[in-house]
């Protein structure tokens, strides 16, 4: 559906987006829109424009003429897309139009050379066979899960709206009606998330004192597990730990710490979540891989709006067959 603006050069002119954009000024808030064009010819030329206006069409023209101004040939431009389209679709303030006829359009040669370097192309051919403009969001969300789950040394990795639900859908797969799990008494999960996974999912929490380190004693967690021959106790699936842990301060959780439970866990059949809302500060703080953290659970969730400049957003991760069961 690329528009064709051109008809002795064939420019072909795509609407990659239409932003709506916000700046503070005296009297209130001032909106206005941007947009972001693509335009390319059959001599392998392309460009793209960016331009801001009070209206959408006269943002989109102005977009295209700058457009038609810088093209240049397909490797230089390699250099400067990328950048762009982080400088001006980066900020928190920018949001992204619903689709319209004339706006959220991507089709064409040129738009498809600016998904290929963008890393998006080959996710949507390999996913999808093709580059329909419907499979945009699914595949660059399928980008994000498997960076996700490469960057926490995990199979595979779910995108969520937030932590709350992230950790839900962890303790959801991992536990089923009936089943208890071994949580820090000042942890996020028991205090700060509703009692989700007794209401939605019948788990029983069971709350242990946390120590102004972030850590569950390992003989509190010893003494917790329950017999899973007594017929009148929940049977203990999962220990929940927190790594940054905000109860506490915000202190980091040492993997040391993290390895003996682990060690624990399994000897007693157990698996181990981890609530790492901004587990990327504790690997900064601790100078570490991030998976020198998250080796030590078999689940993980972590936010992308804490200390990874996203506006909303959460990754849970682990095995591949796990991850399928909370999708």
């Amino acid at each position: 559906m690329a528009e064709i603006i051109d008809e002795t050069s064939s420019i072909e002119s795509t609407t990659v987006g239409v932003f709506r954009t916000s700046s503070t000024v005296a009297g209130g808030r001032r909106f206005s829109f941007a947009a972001m064009v693509v335009v390319g010819d059959k001599r392998g030329k392309i460009g793209v424009g960016y331009a801001k206006s009070n209206q959408v069409p006269q943002a989109v023209e102005k977009a295209q003429k700058e457009g038609r101004r810088k093209m240049v040939a397909y490797p230089l431009l390699r250099k400067t897309v990328p950048h762009m389209v982080e400088g001006h679709f980066g900020a928190s303030k920018v949001r992204l139009l619903p689709a319209t006829p004339g706006t959220g359009v991507l089709a064409g040669a040129a738009v498809r050379a600016v998904l290929e370097m963008l890393g998006i192309q080959d996710c949507l051919t390999k996913s999808y066979g093709s580059t329909n403009p419907k499979n945009l969001v699914k595949a660059t969300v399928n980008a994000l899960e498997q960076l996700a789950a490469a960057k926490v040394g995990k199979e595979a990795a779910l995108f969520v709206s937030s932590g709350t639900m992230g950790n839900l859908c962890g303790v959801l797969a991992h536990c089923g009606r009936g089943d208890e799990i071994l949580v820090g008494d000042k942890c996020h999960i028991y205090n700060h998330e509703a009692g989700g996974a007794s209401v939605l999912g019948g788990v029983a929490y069971h709350p242990l004192p946390n120590t102004n380190m972030g850590e569950i004693p390992l003989d509190a967690l010893a003494g917790a597990v329950r017999d899973p021959d007594n017929l009148h106790a929940a049977l203990t699936r999962l220990i929940c730990l927190e790594n940054t842990h905000g109860g506490v301060g915000g202190i980091v959780v040492q993997p040391s710490y993290m390895a003996q439970v682990k060690a624990f866990a399994e000897k007693s059949g157990l698996k181990v979540h981890l609530d790492g809302a901004r587990l990327f500060n504790a690997a900064v703080a601790l100078r570490a891989d991030v998976r020198e953290i998250t080796k030590h659970v078999d689940t993980v969730q972590f936010c992308l709006s804490k200390g990874l400049s996203a506006p909303i957003g959460s990754i849970l991760a682990g095995d591949a067959a796990f991850i399928s069961k909370a999708r």
